[in-house]
């Protein structure tokens, strides 16, 4: 046991305040607590410390506040010996501190008051201390407030739960809206869903730039030089404090739209459950399908949950979208080194150079980056042509292994519910015993697709093919105009891996971060 901390002359008297929901802020509640506190202390002769401690909008039924609200920092500061002993707590009532199990809300109240604290419930003027904590009469006062705290919370949160899954079934059903908050594209008028066409127009736009293989980061940059995020989000601003509704559309506003099943019409039903000991929202069934109102395809859905990971497998922001490597990851030196983009000479030219010149491999040239990619793109024109005739099936091949990948995601979450959780096992097999019919059934129509691509066209034309790009530089190889555009790099950069999946094998070495192509 450590030296006990001597008593002041004057008490230190806390504030605490907490209620359960943010809402409360609109009402009484805060104001409410504070002059009780104040009044108390004007009663007392003493003065409220400066350093209140307040939960707001956090719940006591879990004891949030106590293990990681501001309930819990100030049990901290007592056991560091910041708040010295002897010092008075104030509470609105007991149920402030906690609405836990009985049990559980006496040992916390307990242990309070046994590290010198005195609790003031400021509703009912009672003060516990070491002094008279162990009186049966105010032990068992105590009781009957925790006991009635936990009885009314329990009995709200099953009240709210009987609601919420009253709305999901009725929506399931019927296709009632469960609440007004729908996506940003859609919009409520006389309790139906309307397309709002400007907002569903930049949504579209934002998924083809993404299938034709832009990074959320180049989408923002050209988004954003368009349109206002018209999300309606609002965050508090770090400079004024003051909230203000978001009006670009950041990398994550981004990835959330184009991976949310919304765009096809889904709507996933969620509830609130403890998980792990915090209150964390799970989906409640399968999609209600044909919810909303449907703005992208199928097809084009799943296209893009394609890019989304090819870019994850390679990796990389673009920053500059006009200006990029359309041979990334694709170009290597003899020796397996990959070719990445500099900015070389006075007038700062494009160009390519090994990766050796990082690693300090010896001499490396720098090859004149318009030359070359007129060159190459000359020389590989008769494979561009071919590879698109002969995959004219590619985008539905790719949106189609897109869905089997997430059905593939599916099928592993059910087996780690099922060994992780007490759970119904036999809805669980029926589930993903379906969800494996499907995949094998999409396995079979990629085999019939690329069977068809296959036999569409018998011979590779040559590479002296002529090719067609809108380069200065191509120009210089007589290359006509219009098939290859050089304006849209994202594209490029597609179908030249399209043609090296198709025809090319060539070799690959790692290297260390520098030697990473940019």
């Amino acid at each position: 046991m450590g030296t006990k901390r001597q008593n002041t002359a004057k008490p230190h008297v806390i504030s605490y305040i907490r209620f359960s929901h943010p809402k409360q802020l609109k009402g009484k509640s805060l104001e409410r607590q504070i002059e009780l506190g104040e009044q108390w202390a004007a009663q007392k002769d003493l003065t409220i410390d400066k350093t209140t401690f307040r939960d707001l909008g956090v719940s006591a039924f879990h004891g949030a506040n106590s293990k990681a609200g501001a309930l819990g920092a100030f049990l901290q500061q007592v056991d560091d010996g910041r708040i010295p002993l002897g010092s008075i707590l104030l509470v609105e009532s007991l149920d402030r501190i906690s609405r836990e199990d009985v049990t559980d809300a006496l040992q916390l109240f307990i242990a309070i008051v046994k590290k010198g604290i005195k609790v003031v419930t400021l509703s009912d003027g009672h003060e516990y201390d070491e002094s008279n904590i162990n009186n049966a009469g105010q032990l068992m006062y105590s009781l009957t407030i925790f006991s009635r705290a936990n009885e009314e919370s329990a009995i709200k949160s099953i009240r709210v739960k009987d609601v919420w899954n009253r709305r999901r079934t009725e929506a399931r059903k019927s296709g009632k809206l469960i609440f007004g908050r729908v996506p940003a594209w859609l919009k409520v008028e006389n309790g139906k869903l309307k397309v709002i066409p400007e907002r569903a127009a930049i949504v579209r736009e934002i998924f083809r730039l993404s299938i034709d293989g832009y990074g959320t980061f180049a989408i923002a940059q050209k988004i954003n030089a368009k349109h206002q995020n018209f999300s309606g989000r609002v965050i508090r601003d770090k400079t004024t404090g003051k909230p203000r509704k978001i009006t670009h559309f950041s990398n994550a506003t981004l990835h959330d739209m184009l991976t949310n099943r919304a765009v096809l019409g889904e709507f996933q039903p969620r509830e609130l459950k403890r998980v792990h000991g915090k209150n964390t929202f799970i989906n409640s069934g399968d999609p209600i399908k044909d919810y909303y109102p449907a703005i992208i395809s199928e097809k084009e859905f799943y296209l893009c949950q394609k890019r989304l990971h090819e870019r994850r497998k390679g990796g990389g922001a673009v920053i500059n979208t006009e200006r990029i490597n359309i041979f990334k990851g694709i170009c290597h030196d003899m020796d397996g080194y990959p070719l990445y983009q500099v900015w070389s000479g006075p007038k700062r030219k494009r160009a390519y150079v090994s990766a050796k010149k990082s690693l300090g491999l010896g001499p490396v040239p720098t090859i004149p980056a318009d030359e070359f990619d007129g060159a190459i793109l000359f020389r590989l024109g008769g494979l561009f042509i071919a590879a698109e005739k002969k995959r004219s099936n590619t985008d539905i091949i790719e949106a189609t292994e897109a869905r089997i990948t997430e059905i593939g995601e599916k099928i592993k979450a059910i087996k780690r519910k099922v060994v992780n959780d007490d759970i119904q096992i036999d809805a669980l097999v029926e589930a993903m015993s379906e969800l494996d019919e499907e995949r094998k059934s999409l396995t079979a129509k990629v085999h019939v697709l690329r069977a068809e691509d296959a036999n569409r066209i018998t011979a590779v034309p040559t590479s002296n093919s002529p090719t067609r790009c809108s380069s200065a530089a191509a120009s210089r190889f007589d290359v006509p105009v219009n098939l290859f555009d050089l304006r849209k790099p994202m594209r490029a950069k597609l179908l030249i891996r399209r043609v090296v999946e198709e025809y090319g094998d060539y070799p690959r070495k790692r290297t260390d971060r520098k030697g990473d192509p940019r």
